[in-house]
């Protein structure tokens, strides 16, 4: 069996043989063989051909070439016989290298083309991974499963989806997924909701004897005026809120109190307070 490098990935690999030229002409190369894509510790990658005997192939290819990214594609020829495809370099023609397939399933062939493809073009660093292709979604359109509440959510910040203003008894238009029923709210309803976010009566609304508004967003637009000025309150409390001042020694330092106590005048009222401190609060009574 063919070996590996060390750190080396096999990216692609199945049963194929080659088509070797012979002056103008191109011949079947009659054993048979393995062709493998491999990307090799240093990030380059390989295109190699081992024959095979008896099921078993050889572990050195008789064919290796280095092909670096957008300079060929492993494709089909336009007038190629059946199963046979080829390795076409866009510069360098006399590089080109025709193989044909060997696999017992022939509606492998091209799928088996498009991974050698996008094996030798991948760019350097990035693991090939990365470039298959997410799997089709088997939901049907315009719906969503009703336990999958993260893509649910994902589908709510879809374009398309959000919120949406318009005349009439419908104020709001709640965010919501393809899948999820259109849910409407009332002036009333929003203004009573904001009413309890801000801890305020809702609004007057007509036939409460409040006040004569027959508009229903009379008291959406008031429990709005509410709300906003009682973020306003909050934001101004915050503002004012003082930090606290220094503490007891950060004020009374010894180059702050050495010159008081140097004071004459302070000296003696520092004496009388102590008179009368041990007068009236230390003698008994």
């Amino acid at each position: 069996m063919p070996i590996v490098p060390a750190g080396a990935q096999v990216c692609v690999e199945f049963k194929a043989g080659r088509l070797v030229r012979e002056g103008s002409l191109v011949k079947p190369d009659t054993r048979k063989g393995l062709l493998r894509v491999i990307k090799t510790e240093d990030g380059l990658t390989h295109v190699e051909w081992y024959g095979r005997r008896d099921d078993e192939s050889t572990a050195t290819p008789e064919y290796d070439e280095i092909v670096f990214p957008d300079e060929a594609h492993f494709e089909k020829p336009a007038k190629a016989p059946a199963r046979v495809y080829m390795l076409k370099f866009k510069e360098q023609s006399d590089r080109d290298i025709m193989f044909w397939m060997q696999e017992p399933s022939e509606s492998e062939d091209e799928e088996l083309c498009r991974k050698v493809d996008r094996a030798i073009n991948t760019p350097m660093g990035v693991d090939l991974e990365d470039l298959l292709e997410p799997p089709q979604s088997t939901v049907p359109a315009g719906r969503v499963p009703s336990t999958d509440a993260l893509l649910r959510g994902a589908l709510s910040n879809a374009p398309n989806a959000g919120a949406e203003f318009a005349a009439g008894g419908s104020m709001g238009l709640l965010p919501q997924g393809p899948g999820q029923q259109p849910q409407q709210m009332a002036p009333a309803d929003l203004a009573a909701l904001l009413s309890g976010m801000t801890g305020a009566p809702p609004g007057p609304t007509a036939g409460t004897g409040g006040g004569s508004s027959a508009d229903p967003g009379a008291s959406l637009a008031a429990a709005l005026l509410a709300a906003m000025a009682h973020r306003q309150q909050q934001q101004r409390a915050a503002a004012m809120a003082m930090a606290p001042g220094p503490g007891l020694t950060e004020v009374l330092r010894p180059e702050v109190l050495t010159p008081l106590l140097q004071d004459p005048e302070v000296q003696c009222s520092c004496v009388c307070g102590v008179v009368i401190f041990q007068r009236y609060c230390m003698s008994p009574q």
